[in-house]
């Protein structure tokens, strides 16, 4: 506690109680946090895609750049990104205009 390598700096002001440590005591703890992405809807359940999108099969790929957690249980967690976590193909037939034109008999 009151060390900047613990992140914990405000301590040493508020508190007068004191540990003092050899330099050879301190050791760097690192942390892996697991964080999970969905990338499919569930169930693959149909979603829309652009209105003029044309009649296809289109690959699409799922990456994400470096970010930072800042209202994590840690201040600062940075995430490395992934330059590909997942690829789905999508198949367009038709437009979100031909749901709104059913005819209904």
């Amino acid at each position: 506690e009151g060390y900047s390598e613990s992140n914990t700096e405000n301590s040493k002001i508020q508190f007068k109680y004191r540990e003092y440590i050899k330099q050879g005591d301190i050791y760097k703890v690192e942390e892996t946090t697991v964080i999970t992405f969905r990338v499919a809807p569930p169930k693959n359940n149909k979603l829309y895609t652009y209105i003029n999108m044309k009649d296809g099969e289109y690959l699409i790929n799922v990456r994400s750049d470096n970010f930072t957690l800042n209202n994590y249980a840690f201040k600062g967690l940075n995430v490395s990104g992934l330059p590909s976590m997942d690829n789905i193909f999508v198949t367009v037939n038709g437009t979100l205009y031909d749901d709104q034109n059913v005819i209904i008999r």
